[in-house]
């Protein structure tokens, strides 16, 4: 029997031959993969990660059992339109969306864009790994938590139950430890791929904009460890990554993260210039430990200077957004 395929779409912007590698899509294969059953009953065919013609995506489609999409703000038209177009030249593919664009409350999301079967809020790798089992058995996703789904007669239901957020990230494995993105470099040889990572997950505001504040799910911080950090930063600079982006909400905020900052500057160090940069989001009100990160990535020319953060002086704007 053959094994049953899986699309993952995370369209980024190739900027001359430089692009990010589609560190979502990554982590969901990783994670997926971690269970016997998936990985015996599933394909996961090769990523689809930056924007280009429609016609040239769709090409890529063999027999799509799942087709999974990250959106975000720079991506969502695009999403739609490849999907609109893939579940006419597919009907019986199941279609997830997720990423920070996929809104908490899908009910006018489902009603817009009939195409959709399921979107995930929030965290995606336990719902998406919990989605791909019960597909195995049948198409009723009624328990899976973090979810809204289509049901059999097309009506639009939101699991109201959340997704437990592990305290322990190291659960889920890395893409870039595990070879994952490995591949994708030799499928590419001629692009430069950049790396985005993750220390933690987590932020203590809930600001109305921000798809880390939607919902309040994510205040509480928890955390990947340093041992697992220090690999990514290794592998980083083995792999001569040019440009890493760190993509904690706020980093500085914590003490470890100046040992974050030195782990990509030993290195640079160690592997002669790689990562040549290291940026990162700084913490609003952790002055000290980010003027040390600062000054540091500064003096091995890893970062260009500090960035401030600043919402509004206005006081209904302030309220509105939940500042």
């Amino acid at each position: 029997m053959s094994k049953l395929e899986v699309y993952f779409n995370e369209y980024n912007i190739l900027m001359d031959k430089t692009i990010y590698f589609p560190l979502v899509s990554g982590s969901l294969q990783a994670y997926a993969q971690t269970n016997k059953k998936i990985k015996e009953n599933y394909k996961f065919m090769p990523f689809l990660f930056f924007r280009t013609d429609p016609e040239k995506i769709t090409s890529f489609y063999k027999n799509p059992k799942v087709v999974a999409f990250s959106i975000s703000i720079w991506n969502t038209n695009l999403s739609l339109k490849i999907e609109k177009k893939i579940k006419k030249k597919f009907p019986k593919s199941l279609i997830v969306f997720g990423g920070p664009q996929a809104p908490f409350d899908a009910s006018a999301f489902f009603s817009q864009y009939p195409f959709i079967d399921i979107t995930v809020r929030g965290e995606g790798e336990k719902p998406f790994q919990k989605i791909l089992l019960r597909l195995l058995e049948n198409r009723d996703f009624k328990d899976i938590p973090g979810i809204s789904y289509r049901n059999k007669s097309g009506q639009y239901i939101k699991n109201n139950q959340e997704t437990h957020l592990e305290k322990d990230l190291d659960i889920f494995p890395s893409p870039y430890t595990n070879v994952i993105f490995n591949e994708i470099k030799c499928f590419y040889p001629d692009i430069k791929f950049q790396a985005i990572i993750e220390t933690n997950r987590g932020c203590p505001y809930l600001c109305a904009y921000c798809s880390w504040g939607q919902g309040g799910l994510s205040k509480q911080f928890r955390f990947f460890s340093l041992k697992r950090i220090k690999q990514v930063a290794d592998w980083c600079g083995d792999n001569k990554i040019e440009y890493v982006f760190c993509a904690d909400s706020n980093f500085g905020i914590f003490k470890r993260d100046l040992e974050i900052a030195k782990f990509f500057i030993k290195s640079k160090i160690k592997h002669h210039g790689y990562p040549e940069k290291f940026r990162v989001c700084y913490a609003k009100n952790a002055q000290e430990t980010v003027f040390k990160i600062g000054k540091l990535l500064h003096s091995h020319d890893m970062e260009k200077g500090i960035s401030l953060s600043r919402q509004s002086n206005n006081p209904k704007t302030l309220v509105n957004i939940g500042r």
